[in-house]
């Protein structure tokens, strides 16, 4: 794994659409995101799978329940659809659980399916009005839903979550949790608090789930994970002092290992595999 510049960016330029019927002409089909039951519409293609491109104007019926433009990606529309049943509307198309088609899609198209999800989420927990219960409807200009009772607006929830690595000379201490895989172990992570700030998230979090110090913090670089609406943001850190005490409602086991003899990685899906792989290029060059 290649530890790069902004390695979960798009490569190529996407604009939000905030206004609903905002498009341009489609002189190529757009790219539909379709979202049924937490699993996304793809077709297969030579290199796994593609998001299909297709008029969205036949979706307009009864296969679909809601349909948003959302943006346009490299000039090219793209849109949201929702549907409570299952449907194949072309040959070969098949649903799958989006992390299941990591490395299947294309590294733009995973991400923009993962702002899809992300989009769908916010709009099935936000059908009635959070204050009054009135059922909300799309804003004209925003990226919002409304309530035309009391005007409350819900815009997409984004949920910080700090994970970071905690790094001695050549030893790093990772946590395992009891649904990881057999002997996989990984950075320490956490949600970031209301009216905290990611730094103090990170201090925190390390001395609630390993009873330890850590200095010295470099913020690295973010990652969305779309399940359903967290934002990674990566640290490196440095051990101060004190001594393991492990947080047993949410890890089994934290120890240190040497970067010569490290257990099971986890996949590079992931944020935490690349501060591993950062660490790792660092102390015996290889990546």
């Amino acid at each position: 794994m290649t530890v790069s510049l902004f390695p979960f960016s798009l490569q190529k330029t996407f604009v939000p659409a905030n206004k609903l019927g905002q498009n341009q002409s489609e002189n190529e089909p757009p790219l539909l995101f379709i979202f049924s039951n937490n699993q996304i519409l793809v077709t297969p293609s030579l290199s796994g799978y593609a998001i299909p491109r297709q008029l969205v104007t036949q979706y307009a019926g009864s296969s679909a329940d809601y349909i948003r433009h959302i943006g346009l990606y490299d000039n090219t529309p793209c849109y949201l659809i929702l549907a409570e049943e299952q449907f194949t509307p072309v040959q070969d198309c098949q649903w799958m659980n989006l992390r299941a088609l990591h490395g299947l899609l294309s590294h733009d198209h995973y991400l923009l399916a993962g702002k899809g999800s992300e989009l769908a989420t916010w709009y099935q927990t936000n059908i009635f009005c959070g204050r009054c219960g009135t059922a909300m409807a799309d804003h004209s200009t925003e990226c919002a839903r409304i309530c035309p009772a009391c005007n409350f607006m819900a815009f997409p929830r984004t949920s910080p979550v700090v994970i970071m690595t905690i790094e001695q000379e050549d030893n790093i201490l990772l946590g395992r949790s009891p649904h990881y895989p057999p002997g996989m172990y990984s950075p320490l992570a956490g949600f970031v608090d209301a009216g905290e700030t990611a730094e103090e998230a990170v201090l925190r979090e390390v001395k609630e789930e390993a009873g330890v110090k850590v200095k010295d913090l470099r913020y690295i670089t973010s990652q969305v994970w779309p399940y359903p609406h967290s934002l990674m943001l990566g640290f490196r850190t440095e051990y101060d002092h004190g001594e393991i005490i492990i947080e047993q409602e949410e890890l089994e086991d934290v120890r240190w290992f040497n970067v010569r003899n490290l257990p099971v990685l986890p996949s590079n899906i992931s944020i935490s595999r690349y501060l591993m792989e950062c660490f790792i290029k660092d102390k015996r060059g290889v990546f």
